[in-house]
């Protein structure tokens, strides 16, 4: 006999259109979504793969630039291009350049590192120097050891080098000029900067306060090798020469400028063709226009280098003398009366001073009149030829002891 409740069945709901149409729907958005994922991953690959061959083509016509920047220009970046340089002018002979947009501190470094004997007389200073050969200083064993725009930081660095290479000499005349004094923030180049490494040791050997590490970061040497115009300008020039550079060529040179033995430098025919008397007045004119309203800048921190310098030097038997370049007269006429001409009447009174203090004399004169120098003997404002330097140079053996 069966009980009176019915056994029931339940029956699984069947969908209704409109949830099987949202289910498909909603299938369909996953599909997209995942092939929508699919894809982007896709791109994203890929165009991890387009960086990756960008930044590895980018390497590569970088090191291209830098290759040729070095090969084209060695005597710019490479220590050992500059090395065989300094061979060369030790062993008597001289070195051709297209220009002197060369690191000579980096020559000078490897000059006085190689030197076999002490010169008597060293000439610290920038490029008014370039022209004063030895034949000026008859009778006197002479090195010309100018470096292109100088500052305090290169009188240390130079003495620095001769101090560790044993070649301090018996007379060392070190140039003050309208810059000398210049902090690193007021300065327009960065030629100095080569020559960082012996200026810190020197820094430090002065006890010195630490002058912040981010101004002398070497930074446009840097730019320099990886500058694509330059490389192609170096190439251009190359391939255009007639003569190119080199050891031991015909000086004066048609068309290669000459670094000589004793240090100084010898125009090419062509560049000194165009030093006419129309352009080195332009010259002086519009750099007096230029400069007539700032007066040189004097460093306290410069004067204290200098100072400590001047003490190093009369501690080991060095016998100094501080020489101002002269100016074009007609630079200096033009500035007469200005903030300019105030600051270089400063930097005069600071040289004497520090001659009285350091038991060093003086020579030369920012006024050319002081020195004999007329304007048909410059180049520009401030570069004055071997007429004008024989008679700078003759001030200065007068203040050479015996």
């Amino acid at each position: 006999m069966q009980s009176g409740a019915a056994s029931q069945t339940v029956q699984p709901r069947s969908e209704s259109v409109a949830d099987q149409a949202a289910h498909s729907a909603a299938g369909g958005r996953q599909d997209r979504a995942a092939t929508v994922a699919a894809a982007s991953g896709d791109d994203a690959q890929a165009y991890g793969k387009y960086l990756a061959m960008l930044g590895l083509l980018i390497l590569v016509l970088m090191g291209a630039v830098d290759f040729a920047n070095r090969l084209l220009s060695p005597w710019v970046h490479e220590p050992e291009a500059k090395a065989e340089i300094a061979d060369v002018l030790l062993a008597g002979g001289n070195y051709g350049f297209f220009d002197l947009n060369i690191d000579i501190r980096g020559i000078r470094r490897a000059q006085i590192a190689q030197m076999t004997k002490t010169p008597e007389l060293i000439v610290l200073g920038a490029s008014h120097w370039q022209e004063a050969h030895a034949g000026l200083m008859p009778g006197i064993d002479y090195f010309n050891g100018h470096v292109h725009r100088d500052y305090y930081d290169d009188h240390m660095a130079m003495v620095e080098l001769l101090l560790v290479a044993g070649r301090l000499p018996k007379t060392l005349a070190i140039t003050i000029r309208d810059s000398t004094f210049a902090r690193v923030d007021a300065r327009t180049d960065f030629l100095w900067l080569p020559f960082i490494p012996e200026f810190r040791m020197m820094e430090e050997r002065l006890d010195l306060p630490r002058r912040p590490w981010w101004q002398d970061y070497w930074k446009q040497p840097v730019i320099d090798l990886f500058s694509l115009p330059t490389a192609v300008a170096h190439l251009q020039r190359l391939m255009a020469a007639e003569q190119v550079p080199g050891p031991n060529v015909p000086a004066p040179s048609d068309g290669l400028d000459v670094l000589m033995a004793d240090g100084s430098i010898l125009w090419s025919r062509e560049h000194a063709a165009g030093y006419t008397p129309e352009r080195t007045k332009a010259l002086s004119l519009g750099m007096a226009a230029d400069v007539r309203d700032r007066a040189p800048d004097i460093d306290p921190l410069a004067v204290e280098s200098i100072e400590r310098l001047l003490a190093l030097l009369q501690r080991e038997g060095v016998d100094v003398i501080l020489v101002h370049p002269p100016f074009n007269p007609q630079f200096y006429d033009a500035v007469a009366g200005s903030a300019y001409a105030e600051g270089l009447a400063a930097v005069a009174a600071l040289t004497q001073r520090l001659a009285a203090d350091y038991d060093t004399r003086t020579a030369g004169s920012f006024d050319p009149r002081d020195v004999g120098c007329v304007a048909s003997m410059y180049i520009d404002s401030e570069h004055g030829n071997p007429t004008c330097l024989g008679l700078l140079l003759q001030q200065v053996r007068a203040q050479i002891k015996p």
